[in-house]
C-alpha cells in the first residue's frame, strides 16, 4: 500500500533509441506543451537522463529486450510548500491544492511498464529498485500485509512525502489524498487490479443528501420504474458534479488559466465528458441493442433534460472553481464560458 500523492498524471517514455518524451493521461505532450510548467522548472531536463538509466538498467538486468521501450508512470505534484521557513521556487505553482508537498515541481513514479512484445508491468518492488537506482523518486510502501490488513489501515493521515524530502512539517493538517492498495506481484492473467481510497475530501463523487436513497423509497419510489430509474440517475450524476472531479480533469488538461477562454471551454467540456464515462462506469448509462455505448448519446436521447441539467450544474461549478483560482492566483477578469 503506497500514498496516492494529490497531483497530476505524468509519464516517461523510453523509446529503444533513448529517446525521452513525456506524457499526461491524455497522451504524448507536445515539445511546446508547458504542462504546469515542468519545462519551465527544468524538470524535463532533470528527468531525461534518468530515464534512459533506467531504461539501461532494466536492460542490463533483462528485465527488458534491447528493443524494447520503457514507460514510467507518475505524479506530478508539488510547487508550493507553506511553512515560513521554507522558501518558495521561482515560477513555481501548485499543480493542486489542499495537499502540500514540495515548493518546487517533483515527479514520483509508481508503475514501469515494459513494452514490446509481451508487454508488461514489473512487479513493485523490482520496479521501485530499478527507479531509485537510476536517482528517480518512486512510490514509498506505506503497509505491507494481507488484504484486510491494507483495507483495516486508517488511511487518514497527514502526507509522508514532505518528510521524506526532507521538509518541516506543517503546523496545519496536511491530510494525504487517500491510498492506494496493489498485489506485490502483478497478475500473469488477470486484469491488473488496484484500490484506491480517498478520504471524503477528495471524493469525486458527494451526495447532497447522505441518506438520499431512504428518503426517495420512503416517497414512494424503489419500485423499479423508469420515473424511479431516471431519479437515481439525476441523483448519482448530480453526486458526480464536485470540485474535486474538476481538479481531475485539470489534472488531465495543464493548468487552466482562468483568462483563456478556449482552456475554460475545454476544461466544462472535459467534466462533462468525465460524469458521462462514470455513469457508464457504474451501470447506469447502459446501450441497448443499437445504440451507440457513449454515456454522451445514452443521456442525451434518453434524457435531454438530464443532458440539460449537467449542463447547467457543470457551467457553474466550472465558474465557481475559476472564480476561486482567480482568487488565489491572479486578478484579471473570468473568461465566460
Amino acid at each position: 500500500m503506497t500514498e496516492k500523492l494529490h497531483g497530476a498524471n505524468f509519464s516517461l517514455v523510453i523509446s529503444a533509441e533513448e529517446q525521452v518524451a513525456f506524457a499526461s493521461s491524455s497522451g504524448i505532450l507536445a515539445e511546446n506543451d508547458p504542462f504546469f510548467g515542468f519545462r519551465s522548472q527544468v524538470l524535463d531536463a532533470s528527468l531525461a537522463p534518468k530515464a534512459r538509466a533506467l531504461r539501461a538498467g532494466l536492460v542490463e538486468a533483462g528485465a527488458a529486450a534491447a528493443d524494447a521501450s520503457v514507460i514510467v508512470y507518475g505524479e506530478l505534484c508539488g510547487g508550493q510548500y507553506e511553512h515560513p521557513d521554507v522558501p518558495a521556487v521561482r515560477g513555481a505553482r501548485p499543480v493542486q491544492n489542499g495537499v502540500w508537498y514540495s515548493p518546487g515541481l517533483i515527479f514520483v513514479g509508481f508503475d514501469v511498464l515494459v513494452t514490446g512484445n509481451g508487454s508488461r508491468f514489473l512487479d513493485f518492488s523490482q520496479a521501485r529498485e530499478q527507479a531509485l537506482r537510476a536517482g528517480l523518486r518512486f512510490a514509498e510502501p506505506l503497509h505491507t500485509g494481507s488484504l484486510a490488513s491494507c483495507v483495516d489501515f486508517d488511511f487518514r493521515f497527514n502526507s509522508r512525502l514532505p518528510a521524506l524530502l526532507g521538509l518541516p512539517p506543517l503546523e496545519k493538517p496536511n491530510h494525504a489524498e487517500g491510498v492506494v492498495i496493489r498485489p506485490q506481484t502483478e497478475p500473469t492473467k488477470a486484469g491488473r487490479q488496484l484500490l484506491k481510497r480517498k478520504i471524503p475530501e477528495f471524493s469525486e463523487k458527494q451526495y447532497r443528501l447522505d441518506d438520499w436513497r431512504i428518503n426517495r423509497q420512503a416517497g414512494g419510489g424503489g419500485g423499479g420504474c423508469a420515473a424511479d430509474a431516471e431519479s437515481m440517475l439525476r441523483f448519482e450524476m448530480l453526486a458526480c458534479l464536485t470540485s474535486q472531479r474538476v481538479d481531475a480533469a485539470v489534472s488531465k488538461l495543464g493548468r487552466v488559466e482562468p483568462t483563456d477562454r478556449a482552456r475554460c471551454r475545454a476544461l466544462l467540456n472535459e467534466l462533462i465528458a468525465d460524469v458521462h464515462a462514470t455513469l457508464v462506469e457504474d451501470g447506469l448509462l447502459t446501450a441497448a441493442t443499437g445504440e451507440v455505448d457513449d454515456g454522451a448519446s445514452i443521456l442525451a436521447v434518453r434524457y435531454p433534460e438530464l443532458q440539460a441539467l449537467l449542463e447547467k450544474e457543470a457551467r457553474k461549478l466550472v465558474t465557481t472553481w475559476l472564480r476561486k483560482a482567480l482568487e488565489t492566483g491572479c486578478s484579471l477578469g473570468v473568461a465566460p464560458l
